[in-house]
């Protein structure tokens, strides 16, 4: 029996601990309506049919969320692959962006939300 309680508890902590791990992070679902990408950049810009009214971090823009041109081929790849599927799909999206994060600097005065988490339905 107090094997049963250990257990428990240590996944109840666990649990815990990815619960706050995730606790800055906002979710808006929708589908994907364009996603721009331009020669001069690896930022790929996503907008969908529903974009959020916040809570954003401060100085972003709200109209285009951005996949960071920082992050490897790979990663902007699999991003990508996931919402034009999805996109073709007519299926939605789950994207996900850290409220307490910064912005991707796209160009002068354009800052985007940086997305950290792409789900699809």
């Amino acid at each position: 029996m107090r094997y049963v309680a250990t257990a428990l508890l240590v996944f109840a902590s666990s649990m815990a601990a990815i619960g706050q791990a995730q606790a800055g992070w906002t979710e808006v679902t929708g589908k994907v309506l364009m996603v721009t990408s331009y020669d001069h950049t690896s930022t790929v810009l996503v907008t969908l049919e529903n974009q959020p009214t916040g809570p954003l971090p401060t100085g972003c823009r709200i109209d285009a969320f951005a996949i960071d041109g920082a992050l490897s081929a790979d990663r902007r790849q699999q991003m990508l692959s996931m919402l034009l599927s999805a996109q073709m799909a007519n299926r939605n999206v789950d994207v996900s962006w850290d409220n307490a994060g910064n912005c991707v600097a796209y160009s002068t005065g354009n800052n985007f939300v940086r997305l950290v988490r792409i789900r699809t339905r």
